[in-house]
């Protein structure tokens, strides 16, 4: 019955019992924070696809924008070249039926 209470004394009282259980909860602890920690990771990983993800659809986008633009430039360009010429034909038209008043339209008077 003593050596009993001393096993019982050495095993609830004695500090080299002690830092067994404080190396195991430092280790539930740092395995805790590691399980935390790639957790993290692993949201980080999900945050990452997303923005790569994101990034290829604004690539896309942006080579519609620069296709669309090219095509608009374009168009206005063509707008403007049928603008100018249309009012060329009619100063055309506007200079031959002056000079057709005055002159006749067969030009005789002028000669």
């Amino acid at each position: 019955s003593g050596y009993l209470r001393k096993r019982m004394r050495y095993y609830s009282y004695d500090p080299s019992v002690d830092k067994i259980r404080s190396l195991n909860d430092k280790l539930e602890e740092t395995k805790s924070v590691m399980v935390d920690n790639i957790d993290r990771i692993l949201e980080r990983g999900e945050r990452i696809e997303l923005l790569v993800e994101r990034a290829s659809d604004l690539q896309d986008n942006s080579f519609k924008f620069t296709s669309s633009s090219k095509k608009l430039k374009w168009a206005m360009w063509r707008r403007k070249v049928y603008i100018w010429i249309a009012i060329v034909v009619v100063i055309i038209l506007a200079i031959w039926l002056i000079t057709s008043l005055f002159c006749g339209f067969d030009y005789h008077k002028c000669s």
